[in-house]
């Protein structure tokens, strides 16, 4: 039961991700869920991000609270259980399992 127990930011990020759910612009037309790194940052830890940069306090990337990091860590484990498939750039696309999970987390 612990493996499965996800933070606050996972289940954030599932959420959202399902939120954005849309048809794809390739054959065959299917479902995706995306979700952009930096809608994360902005949306969830409140950074506002240049057009192409990252957050201030990167340079201080050793330090165990480094937004970066944590959110690193979060998208690792997410895909680690199986919830996203691939990335493209900045983006990240859930898997038929993340969707079902976040839909089961809408649920509750």
């Amino acid at each position: 039961m612990a493996a499965e127990r996800l933070s606050k930011l996972q289940k954030w990020i599932l959420i959202q991700a399902y939120k954005n759910k849309h048809k794809s612009g390739l054959e065959p037309f299917e479902t995706v869920y995306p979700i952009d790194r930096r809608q994360i940052y902005e949306k969830y830890f409140n950074i506002k991000l240049e057009r192409y940069g990252w957050p201030d306090h990167c340079r201080f990337i050793d330090s165990p609270g480094c937004k970066p990091v944590i959110l690193c860590r979060s998208l690792k484990l997410l895909w680690q259980r199986g919830y996203w498939k691939y990335h493209y750039g900045r983006t990240i696309y859930l898997t038929d399992k993340g969707a079902e999970k976040a839909k089961e987390l809408l649920k509750v």
